[in-house]
């Protein structure tokens, strides 16, 4: 079994929060932010760098976190902010040698249920597919948005987006990504 935490929980800063992982006797981390900004959000060199530092400490990216359906991105806001970030992402991600990306099923924007879930489906189901063009596989966090907090949800969002790409779904409670249902 690999282990991994979200390293902006232990600390804000790289050095500390590579710090955490590596007291707990791990190696892996996932990278969610860096001194509070999203790692799609970071400029080149701030990226390069930290890149550098993770390598230089031996400490691999379990997964790259996203803002991608989130609390903040409702799904009646403006797709191409989360095309963009994948784009962003898919490029990090081949730096950092991880193939996963998490995301969550945004948030209804005041839609109804239908509609809502017919909207993040449609935007999840286009984002993996271009997830799977780059070797990525996107990983359904149960936190927030229209299968994030029903199980006949999100089986209906893992069955029914398509694509190839294996889904991943996030454990509650626990600080691992699973790809096999009920293994958490």
């Amino acid at each position: 079994m690999r282990l991994a935490g979200f390293g902006d929980e232990a600390a804000p800063g790289l050095a500390d929060q590579i710090g955490a992982v590596a007291e707990l006797g791990w190696n892996r981390l996932e990278l969610r932010t860096i001194g509070g900004t999203p790692v799609a959000r970071l400029d080149e060199r701030a990226f390069r760098g930290a890149a550098e530092r993770l390598g230089a400490a031996g400490t691999d990216v379990a997964a790259v976190a996203s803002k991608i359906g989130d609390w903040s991105r409702p799904v009646t806001g403006d797709f191409a902010l989360d095309l963009d970030e994948l784009e962003i992402l898919a490029r990090r991600c081949a730096v950092l040698g991880t193939r996963l990306v998490r995301v969550m099923s945004y948030p209804s924007g005041g839609l109804d249920d239908a509609e809502w879930g017919r909207r993040a489906r449609e935007r999840l189901r286009e984002l993996a597919r271009r997830a799977e063009d780059h070797g990525l596989v996107l990983a359904h966090e149960n936190c927030t948005g229209w299968a994030g907090d029903r199980a006949d949800r999100m089986l209906e969002l893992v069955t029914g987006i398509g694509g190839t790409t294996s889904s991943a779904t996030r454990c509650p409670k626990a600080s691992s990504t699973s790809s096999m249902p009920g293994s958490c």
